[in-house]
C-alpha cells in the first residue's frame, strides 16, 4: 500500500470475506460521493483501509472461512454460465490450504496450514452441472487443489468423476497437483482414474541441503519419485517439475537433479525459475541477503493491455537469476540446457532413443551436454533456435519492474508485445516453434551426435547399424508434421527390420535384437481422429500464429503430449495391393 497509493483498501487472506464486507458497506452507504470517505473512516474486518490521514487501520486480517460451504457455488448459482463459451476449460476447488511450509510459496505461511474441505455433495452437484453445460469440444476438467489425492476424501471425489464420465463422456483428461505425502492413497487416486488424471510430481530439487533450506524436509522426494512406476502404468507419462535458483542452489545441485530425475527415467522435467511471490517468507530483504540471492525482473507471459484512457499496464514477476553458488552466466547456460534437455526428452517421440541409450550405457544427460556444447555443428534451423532462445532468456529480464513497465509505455515497445517478439513464455514459445518448424532437423541432430557418441565407444557392426536406423526412422515418423494442417492426409512410412513398439511395450530386460521381423514390415505413422479432434479443438481456441500455438498447447493446458505425437501402423501389403488393383480397374 506503500508503493501503491491509489489504493484505499486491500482484502487480506481467501478475499470473499473481506470483500462482502466492503460490498456490505457500500450498500448502507447509498451515497456514492460518500463511499470513500465512509469506507476510510473506520476499519472493516478482514481488510486493511487506509484513512483520510493515510494512517492503516484493520480488523481480524487473518481470519480464513472455516466452513466452505459458507460460500455460495459460482457455478449452481449460475454465475460461471457465460463462461461455457467453448474457449475456457472448467475448474473446480474442492478444498483450501496446504500442511507444507516451503519458503518459495506464499501457501507455505501459517495461516493456510490448515486444510479445509467442501462438502462432497456439493462437489457431486458442481460435477454434474459442469457435465451438463460444457461444450462438446471442451474436454478437460482442472482441479485447483494444492495437493490433490492426499486426502481420504479424494478418493470419494474420484468415485464422482467416475460415474460423471459414464454418463456425460465427460471429462477426457482431469488435471491437478499431485499431493507431497501420502503415496499409497495417490496410487489409489490415480488407478480409480483409470488414465485420465494428468499428475506432476513436484520434487523442486533433489538436493538434500537445497531440501532442507526451504524447509521441504517433511516431505519424501522417494515418495514422490515412487510414484512414477504407478503413473506409468496407468498409461500416462510422468512428469516433474524442478525449481532453479532456490536457497544454496548451485551447477552441480541442479544438475545432480536433472540426473536424478533422468535415472527415475521421467518422462518429462519441467524447470522454472524461482520466483520471489510477496508474501512468502522467502520474499523479505533479509531472506534475500541471507541466501544472497540475486534477482532480475521480467513480464508475465502475455500478461498486458492497454486501457481505454491509453495506458499500458502489465504485470510483472521477480525471478532469481544467481545465487552465492552459482553466477547469472550458469543461471543462462543451465536455462538453455533445460530447453534441449525437454525437447530431447519429449515422450513418446524418443522412448526408443532413451530405451537404447539404457541398452548402450549412456545417459540421456550425456548426450544433450553433448548437444549443446557442440551446438555450433547443428543445422541451422537449431542453431538459430538455441541461439534464439539464450538471447530471449536475457533480453526479457530488467533490474526493475518500473523500469521495465516503463519502457513498455512507448508504442514501439509495446508493439514487440503485440509481435509476439517481447513477453512470452521463452520455453513454451521455442518449444512450440521446434514442433512447428524443425522437428525432423532436431531429431536429426540428435542421432548425428549419439552416433558420435557411439563411435567413440565402439564399433557398429551391421545388425547394430540397423537397429540404429530403425529407430532413427521411427522417431522421424512419430514426430512427422505434428501440427500440419494436411497432417491426417499424409502420413510417413518407413520399412523397419525391428518391431520398435513390441520392444517398447515388453517390461523384460530384452534387446532390440530380440523383436526382429521375419521379413522386414511397413510401418506407416498416422493420428487417430480422436487425437486430432483433442489439438484441433484446443488450436481453435486461439489465434493461427506461433503465440498462440505455444499458449495453447503448453500454458496451462493439461493435455497429455502424447496426442501430438502419430501412432504406428503395420501397412497391410496384401490389402493394399488389391486396393491398388481396385483403384487401376475403377479409373
Amino acid at each position: 500500500m506503500n508503493e501503491f497509493p491509489e489504493v484505499d483498501v486491500y482484502i487480506t487472506e481467501e478475499g470473499e470475506i473481506g470483500f462482502a464486507n466492503i460490498v456490505e458497506n457500500v450498500l448502507k452507504i447509498r451515497n456514492q460521493e460518500k463511499i470513500r470517505s465512509s469506507i476510510s473512516a473506520k476499519p472493516v474486518d478482514s481488510c486493511i483501509v487506509r484513512n483520510k490521514d493515510g494512517n492503516y487501520q484493520f480488523s481480524n486480517t487473518s481470519e480464513r472461512i472455516r466452513n466452505l460451504e459458507d460460500i455460495p457455488s459460482p457455478y449452481l448459482t449460475r454465475l460461471m454460465d457465460k463462461f461455457f463459451d467453448g474457449q475456457l476449460d472448467p475448474i473446480i476447488q474442492t478444498s483450501r490450504g496446504c500442511p507444507f511450509k516451503c519458503t518459495y510459496c506464499v501457501d507455505g505461511s501459517h495461516l493456510v496450514n490448515k486444510v479445509n474441505r467442501y462438502n462432497l455433495e456439493r462437489i457431486k452437484k458442481e460435477l454434474e452441472y459442469i457435465a451438463q453445460h460444457v461444450p462438446d469440444k471442451i474436454t478437460t476438467l482442472g482441479i485447483s487443489d494444492l495437493n490433490f489425492g492426499m486426502h481420504k476424501g479424494d478418493l470419494e471425489i474420484c468415485d464422482a468423476i467416475i460415474e460423471i464420465q459414464k454418463r456425460y463422456n465427460y471429462p477426457h483428461i482431469v488435471g491437478a497437483a499431485t499431493g507431497k505425502n501420502s503415496k499409497e492413497r495417490i496410487i489409489e487416486t490415480i488407478k480409480r482414474l483409470s488414465g485420465s488424471l494428468v499428475l506432476t510430481l513436484s520434487v523442486q530439487s533433489m538436493d538434500k541441503q537445497v531440501l532442507n533450506n526451504i524447509k521441504r524436509d517433511n516431505i519424501s522426494e522417494k515418495d514422490i519419485i515412487d510414484l512414477a512406476p504407478t503413473i506409468k502404468n496407468s498409461g500416462l507419462q510422468t512428469k516433474a517439475e524442478v525449481i532453479l535458483g532456490l536457497p544454496g542452489d548451485n551447477y552441480e545441485a541442479h544438475t545432480y537433479t536433472l540426473k536424478t530425475l533422468l535415472d527415475a527415467e521421467i518422462d518429462e522435467i519441467l524447470v522454472f525459475s524461482c520466483m520471489l511471490l510477496p508474501g512468502s517468507e522467502l520474499y523479505p530483504h533479509e531472506e534475500r541477503k541471507k541466501w544472497n540471492l540475486k534477482s532480475k525482473h521480467r513480464i508475465l507471459p502475455r500478461d498486458f493491455a492497454k486501457l481505454s484512457n491509453g495506458k499500458i499496464i502489465l504485470e510483472t514477476e521477480e525471478v532469481v537469476v544467481g545465487t552465492e553458488q552459482m553466477t547469472f552466466d550458469e543461471y543462462v547456460k543451465l536455462r538453455v540446457f533445460n530447453f534441449i534437455l525437454r525437447v530431447t526428452s519429449t515422450d513418446k517421440v524418443y522412448s526408443p532413443l532413451k530405451k537404447f541409450l539404457k541398452e548402450q550405457n549412456i545417459k540421456l544427460f550425456d548426450l544433450v551436454e553433448m548437444m549443446l556444447k557442440n551446438i555450433e555443428n547443428a543445422p541451422d534451423s537449431i542453431k538459430d533456435i538455441c541461439k534464439a532462445y539464450r538471447r530471449s532468456t536475457i533480453d526479457e529480464l530488467w533490474d526493475s519492474a518500473e523500469e521495465l513497465i516503463a519502457n513498455y509505455q512507448q508504442e514501439s515497445e509495446y508493439k514487440k508485445l503485440l509481435d509476439g517478439r517481447a513477453g512470452i513464455n521463452v520455453l513454451y514459445h521455442y518449444q512450440a516453434l521446434v514442433m512447428v518448424s524443425c522437428m525432423k532437423e532436431w531429431t536429426e541432430y540428435i542421432f548425428a551426435t549419439l552416433k558420435d557418441l557411439l563411435n567413440k565407444k565402439q564399433q557398429f557392426n551391421e545388425a547394430q547399424s540397423r537397429q540404429f536406423n530403425d529407430i532413427v526412422n521411427y522417431s522421424l515418423g512419430i514426430s512427422f508434421n505434428p501440427l500440419g494442417k494436411n497432417r491426417m492426409s499424409i502420413n510417413p512410412k518407413y520399412e523397419f527390420n525391428y518391431n520398435i513398439t513390441e520392444w517398447l511395450n515388453n517390461n523384460a530386460k530384452l534387446s532390440l535384437s530380440s523383436f526382429k521381423f521375419s521379413s522386414n514390415e511397413e510401418i506407416e505413422f498416422r493420428f487417430t481422429e480422436d487425437q486430432f479432434n483433442t489439438i484441433q479443438n484446443r488450436l481453435a481456441q486461439f489465434d493461427d500464429n506461433i503465440i498462440s500455438i505455444s499458449k495453447a498447447l503448453f500454458t496451462g493446458t493439461i493435455i497429455p503430449s502424447h496426442f501430438f505425437w502419430r501412432n504406428p501402423f503395420i501397412v497391410d501389403k496384401y490389402n493394399e495391393k488389391k486396393s491398388q488393383q481396385d483403384l487401376s480397374q475403377l479409373k
